[in-house]
């Protein structure tokens, strides 16, 4: 992790002294920009943290089974439909085991979305203002070194959930005590870090440039007028499902590693499911994950940019 950061910030550095190189005119205009992000992009990053933490406990928490849901099926190596899945589950465990791993799911996903959005948005911030570079490149640069900070915090509860839902723990002080017993191997394994990056690095970047765009186009569109709530909310549940279809193989992968009874590298694992199940096994959980991502992500955005509004949030646009 620390190498794939180091590569994204010298990337960012050589970016950043390409400026250096623009026209006196231009220099001007980014010098302008640039106060307004120095003085700004810290506390802007902050109240975008806060608004992204708010945004996320009302889309998990109306959610919820979908992504248990899912998980049941990416678990399995059998072929099942996500209603025989729901009805097996809510016959042998109950109506609220749909909501196993909620808890949890708070504790990892809120201060990981927190950071999330703080580091996107003041890196962005300061990005747009420093660097002569297609927007949607200092975008997707952005995305990529914020998705490392919050993937890493993410692991631990995100094994913990996962498991939780698969049954392989029948609470969460199981979990964690089982998993604390293995020393940081079992928080934070290689495996399942290499996996969870895997996965949330492209969803990040593929998700935040399509919203990006969408909200650029609809601007145009408006003749540069910000697109009302639920306009802004369907380039988000669009942008969420680009993502979602774009990364659900390294989900299965990530489910698979999470949830083995025993640790296998990414590699033998992705070897072992093409050879044992095809192709097809890297689609497993696209439906409920899509049912589960769509509304969670137009839900997501416009709650987060209600937020950011009532935290007074001002940062640069894409043009």
């Amino acid at each position: 992790m620390a190498r794939a950061f180091a590569i994204l910030w010298l990337l960012t550095t050589m970016l950043c002294g390409t400026a250096s190189k623009s026209s006196v005119a231009t220099r001007s205009k980014k010098s302008t920009l640039l106060a307004r992000s120095a003085e700004g992009s810290l506390a802007s990053g902050l109240k975008n943290g806060a608004a992204s933490a708010l945004a996320t406990i009302c889309a998990k928490a109306a959610l919820q089974p979908f992504d248990t849901l899912k998980t049941l099926q990416q678990a399995s190596t059998a072929s099942s439909s996500l209603f025989s899945v729901c009805a097996e589950r809510v016959r042998s465990h109950g109506v609220l085991s749909l909501y196993r791993g909620l808890g949890v799911s708070f504790i990892g996903a809120v201060p990981a979305i927190s950071a999330y959005f703080a580091v996107y948005s003041s890196l962005k911030g300061t990005l747009l203002a420093r660097v002569n570079a297609p927007p949607l490149l200092l975008v997707a640069i952005s995305a990529a070194m914020a998705n490392t900070v919050g993937a890493t915090l993410r692991v631990p509860c995100e094994i913990v959930k996962q498991r939780l839902q698969a049954g392989l723990y029948s609470s969460v002080s199981d979990a964690i005590g089982d998993l604390f017993g293995r020393g940081v191997g079992g928080m934070l394994p290689p495996d399942a870090h290499l996996a969870q990056l895997a996965r949330d690095l492209p969803f990040g970047v593929v998700m935040l440039l399509t919203y990006e765009s969408l909200k650029r186009q609809t601007r145009r569109a408006l003749d540069g007028r910000e697109p009302p709530p639920w306009l802004g909310a369907l380039c988000g549940a669009a942008a969420g499902a680009v993502a979602t279809i774009a990364t659900n193989p390294m989900d299965v992968v990530k489910t698979r590693v999470m949830t083995a009874k025993q640790a296998s590298s990414v590699l033998a694992l992705v070897s072992a499911m093409w050879r044992d199940e095809g192709v097809t096994a890297f689609g497993k959980g696209v439906v409920p994950r899509l049912l589960h991502k769509i509304p969670a992500s137009g839900v997501f955005w416009l709650l987060f940019e209600l937020f950011r509004k009532l935290f007074r949030v001002d940062e640069l646009r894409l043009q």
